[in-house]
């Protein structure tokens, strides 16, 4: 696993405020006592008000028994490093008998001097004291005096308490989330620092009253609404205000499937925990790219195995007990105070100042897996979270964000939109080219039946020239054959035809006595009898055409 794992310990100004989901116990727990102790402000919020209140009395009490040890070994510390004078041992000399006796001067009281000397001796043993313990005895009264005495439980009385307080939060329930946003902002503090830690796994399955499955809301959806409420506050305190995801290793056993996010097709314990902890960075990658310039950071964090009541729901799972008891085999467990490490690099390190959407493990930058990193389903993902929560987000929310509204457009759509509106584009044709290519049609139509008249007309006219019978013959023909075609609105027509064929008839018998110029009189007639019919016969022929259509 590394080194070992630390955090930076500066003081944390005191207005500074951390949000720690799930902190009344585990990694969470670890994490806010060591924000709280170097000075910041913490929210604890959890769903039990009962435990959170044991937590933030038990957090308390170990600062204050942490602080007094600490100062201990600090005073221990100094005193080895400026030891005290050692203390003086001067024994009064004893009376100058000898000189006495060298001189010669009070041999006769020797023996008197002796005894004497002898009885203040066993009167003072007797007293327990000699001149020598007199002064070795005071100093280490007054040592102990020291020690023990109530001034220490005095100067234990100014350790100040740590800023810390419960909030209610169920993340199992989309409205108490709401709740939570709200009562945050109502009391008026700032926001720098979102720690989204607390989560479960391996939990049979479950439904919210929501109706979403249980982990993909408490571990992922009710988060990202937190996240999507409380980014106003976040943008306040930037820069270096941060968001923290609590994700796991197991993320790369992850998923990404829209048919089955609910367990709609299929369940596992440990493949949609591994779903929900995959979603949380696949949704630091989309969210980080639309606060680009924010000077809000994200971060995604991996605590490694700890020692915590995280899986206390999943006691009757085989796989479970099997990785504890390869944990303990191979020494991979953390405790909870290791484990906590990971978050408080993230949320205090400010090397990691204006760097986001990273991914850490063993306090530093590690590699997240491919899913997690696929742009495109990030952004499936992203569309499909707001669409879960429509109900708790409005599109004024989102434009204050500076973020996409589900029901429109973006006005730079992306290359898989575009190129979708691309291929579909040439499926519905534009209402305003739909008139002008109708009257195109009827133009070229108008058109060409123009210009065959006049063609017509002068075919006839050769014909005629040619051979006046057999033009003659031809009309007669083309008579019979349209009249079958002709409804009762041509009966004029038809009688009005029979009187000009009856004319030519005349005509004809004393065609041998006309001249050329009468001819072509003649001749005038048959043109316009003829073009009249064909006229008629393109005439019916388009309404069958337009019939066919």
């Amino acid at each position: 696993m590394g080194g070992k794992l630390s955090y930076p310990r500066d003081e944390i100004p005191a207005d500074k405020t951390f949000i720690v989901t799930g902190g009344n116990t585990g990694v969470g727990y670890q994490t806010a006592k060591g924000i709280a102790k170097l000075g910041g402000r913490v929210i604890i919020a959890c769903r039990s008000e009962e435990r959170a209140t044991q937590a933030l009395e038990k957090m308390q009490k170990e600062h204050r028994e942490e602080v007094k040890q600490e100062r201990q070994t600090q005073d221990e510390a100094a005193k080895k490093a400026n030891p005290p004078p050692a203390a003086t041992k001067d024994t009064p000399k004893p009376p100058a008998t000898g000189d006495k006796d060298t001189t010669g001067e009070g041999s006769g009281d020797k023996d008197t001097a002796e005894a004497s000397a002898t009885k203040d001796t066993e009167e003072a043993s007797a007293e327990g004291q000699t001149t020598e313990g007199k002064e070795e005895k005071e100093p280490i009264a007054s040592a102990d005096k020291e020690d023990s005495s109530p001034p220490e439980d005095d100067a234990a009385d100014d350790i100040q308490p740590l800023k810390v307080e419960f909030m209610k939060l169920d993340l199992a329930s989309l409205a108490s989330t709401m709740e939570f946003i709200n009562a945050y902002k109502a009391k008026g503090y700032p926001l720098h620092v979102l720690i989204c830690n607390a989560g479960l796994g391996l939990v049979p399955f479950q439904k919210t009253d929501d109706g979403f499955e249980l982990q993909f809301q408490v571990n992922y959806l009710s988060h990202f609404l937190m996240t999507l409420h409380l980014l106003p506050l976040l943008r306040e305190s930037a820069p270096n205000s941060r968001i923290i995801n609590l994700t796991s290793i197991v993320h790369t056993s992850g998923t990404f499937d829209l048919k089955n996010m609910q367990g709609e097709l299929s369940y596992d314990r440990i493949k949609f925990y591994g779903n929900s902890k995959v979603y949380q960075i696949m949704n630091m990658y989309a969210l980080n790219r639309r606060l680009k310039d924010s000077g809000i950071s994200i971060f995604s964090v991996h605590p490694g195995y700890v020692d915590s009541e995280f899986s206390r729901g999943s006691a009757d799972s085989k796989l479970h007990s099997f990785v504890e008891s390869v944990s303990q085999v191979l020494h991979i467990k953390r405790n909870v105070e290791d484990g906590a490490m990971t978050s408080l690099v993230a949320a205090l390190d400010t090397s990691y100042d204006g760097r986001s959407a990273l991914y850490l493990k063993d306090c530093k930058v590690a590699n997240a897996s491919a899913l997690a990193r696929n742009t495109e389903k990030q952004e499936q993902l992203w569309d499909y979270s707001l669409d879960c929560l429509k109900d708790h987000i409005t599109e004024d929310l989102l434009k204050d964000l500076h973020l996409p509204v589900p029901a429109a457009k973006d006005d730079t759509p992306t290359t898989d939109e575009a190129k979708g509106e691309a291929e579909t584009k040439p499926e519905t044709p534009n209402k305003s080219e739909e008139p002008t290519s109708t009257q195109d049609e009827a133009k070229s139509k108008s058109e060409e039946e123009a210009e065959s008249k006049p063609e017509e007309k002068t075919e006839s006219k050769e014909e005629v020239e040619e051979s006046k019978a057999d033009e003659d013959d031809k009309s007669k023909v083309e008579e019979v054959e349209s009249k079958p075609e002709e409804d009762t609105e041509a009966k004029p027509e038809a009688e009005s035809e029979s009187k000009v064929d009856e004319k030519e008839e005349e005509k004809k018998e004393e065609s041998e006595d006309q001249s050329p110029t009468d001819e072509g009189g003649d001749t005038k007639t048959d043109e316009e009898q003829v073009k009249s019919e064909e006229v008629k016969g393109d005439e019916d022929k388009g309404q069958e055409d337009g019939e066919g259509e």
